[in-house]
């Protein structure tokens, strides 16, 4: 009986095993979709929306399709192994996924592979290290440092063109000092941005730099750009970077903006041997800018107003005893000119020489200064007002009845 039992329990498994193959054979398979396009949105958790793993939104220049990422989702940035945080709205990828429907009847895009694909970037700046890297044998890192954006540091390997000057060098055969030896040079080089920072180089070129002097007159200051007039209808436009040593007054000035058109200034900048001789602009890099104010103008008038302040320290800087340094403003006045015109405000410091009827006075407030005398000073003009070096003023004769 046991026999028989059992060999109907097993005819009956081999029966359902041959309806579930039957059944797996006809059913239909979840095809595999895909999508090429621009990615518009990366949602990440713990944002509600990403769903458990993340989520990404491709536009193919018609219609937006969304997908879900899964755990095994493969991500490839730039032909390396990459992950969610290394996709970035703007980046091209090319998306395949499986649609499948909930019991709500709504339908969700899983994809299986996302494959994005960067353009490459272009960098150019002074060279910060070369090194081989600290993991593989077969990279060298070499960091580049643009004088207007953040160091990038390249993967350079067996497959990268590299160049010194017009000679071609295998960067991974060179031991650390020949490496060593290309720092401050400066460099451009082709990458696409890979994942977490990888950066694999195309092609490098290390340029030396011709180190050429400057001098004339500021005549723009914007973002890290300073253009200085260097001759009659002439002008040099130079890149100010992190390695630039740039002094006013001689000393270090709180920003860029500090420099103002019209300072006087000399130094040393670095234009590369570009094949490119028309490119010009953009391949000038400061090594050192000596920046001053440029030479005080007299102005004789009268005083319209005298306001004395508490001596506060200011943030100009300058050499130890100069005007505009690190000394005290003692107050402001304002000039009216013969023909009318005003200045204001001028600035007295505590370096001003001050003299009244020809005597020496000791500080602004000492001197007693009122509207309507005679006044003779001699400034520096700046964008804020004129810094005061020698003030001279004459008070009218004592009559009788008044103090002299």
């Amino acid at each position: 009986m046991r026999a028989f039992f059992a060999g109907r329990r097993t005819t009956a498994g081999v029966l359902l095993a041959v309806a579930t193959l039957a059944w797996a054979a006809t059913a239909p398979a979840r095809a595999e979709l895909e999508v090429e396009g621009t990615v518009t949105q990366v949602l990440v958790p713990p944002d509600p929306a990403a769903g458990a793993f993340g989520a990404v939104t491709v536009n193919n220049g018609t219609a937006d399709t969304q997908v879900f990422l899964a755990a095994d989702t493969q991500i490839t940035v730039a032909d390396a192994a990459g992950a969610l945080a290394d996709i970035h709205v703007g980046d091209t990828a090319e998306v395949e996924y499986v649609a499948a429907t909930t019991e709500a009847g709504a339908t969700i895009l899983t994809a299986t592979e996302i494959d994005v694909e960067r353009s490459k970037q272009e960098v150019f700046g002074l060279v910060t290290q070369v090194v081989h890297n600290a993991l593989d044998a077969t990279v060298v890192d070499v960091t580049i440092d643009p004088p207007t954006d953040e160091p990038v540091t390249l993967k350079v390997n067996a497959e990268t063109e590299v160049k010194v000057g017009d000679q071609t060098v295998d960067l991974v055969a060179l031991d650390a000092t020949q490496l060593a030896a290309l720092r401050g040079s400066y460099a451009t080089a082709e990458y696409v941005e890979g994942p977490s920072d990888s950066n694999p180089a195309s092609e490098v070129r290390f340029r030396k730099a011709r180190r050429l002097p400057f001098k004339g007159i500021i005549e723009k200051v914007a973002d890290n750009r300073v253009t200085v007039a260097v001759g009659e209808g002439e002008s040099l436009t130079l890149e100010v970077g992190a390695e630039s040593r740039v002094r006013l007054n001689g000393s270090v000035p709180e920003n860029l903006t500090t420099l103002t058109v019209g300072d006087l200034c000399h130094g040393l900048f670095v234009m590369t041997l570009d094949p490119n001789p028309g490119a010009l602009e953009g391949h000038c890099y400061v090594l050192q800018l000596v920046a001053k104010w440029p030479h005080p103008v007299p102005y004789s008038g009268v005083i319209a107003s005298v306001s004395v302040s508490e001596p506060a320290t200011t943030a100009r800087r300058g050499r130890s005893g100069s005007v505009g340094g690190t000394g005290d403003i003692q107050g402001t006045l304002v000039l009216t000119l013969r023909d009318g015109t005003s200045k204001e405000p001028i600035y007295i410091y505590r370096q001003t020489r001050i003299k009244v009827n020809g005597k020496s006075a000791s500080s602004l407030a000492a001197a007693g200064l009122q509207p309507d005398q005679r006044c003779h000073v001699l400034c520096i003009p700046r964008a804020d007002g004129y810094h005061c070096f020698r003030l001279e003023a004459k008070k009218p004769p004592a009559t009788e009845g008044t103090s002299p």
